[in-house]
């Protein structure tokens, strides 16, 4: 079962310009990067521009717990 709603729609007879088909269906499709770039924007509204190179530090920096 596909949730995407361009998949459900195409599944339904509805067709999209060749362009849409083509990026959406890519490796580089914008709705996977939605999350990140919702957490860099409100990142850098409440902490300003220190923020959100703090906060991919953060996503960057890999510790274990070695003991």
């Amino acid at each position: 079962m596909d949730f995407w709603l361009p998949a459900v729609l195409i599944d339904r007879g509805i067709t999209f310009p060749s362009p849409f088909i083509d990026v959406f269906s890519g490796p580089l499709n914008p709705a996977a990067f939605g999350p990140s770039l919702a957490a860099l924007v409100l990142t850098w509204q409440h902490e300003g521009w220190r923020g959100a190179p703090a906060l991919l530090r953060r996503g960057l920096d890999f510790r274990f717990g070695w003991r």
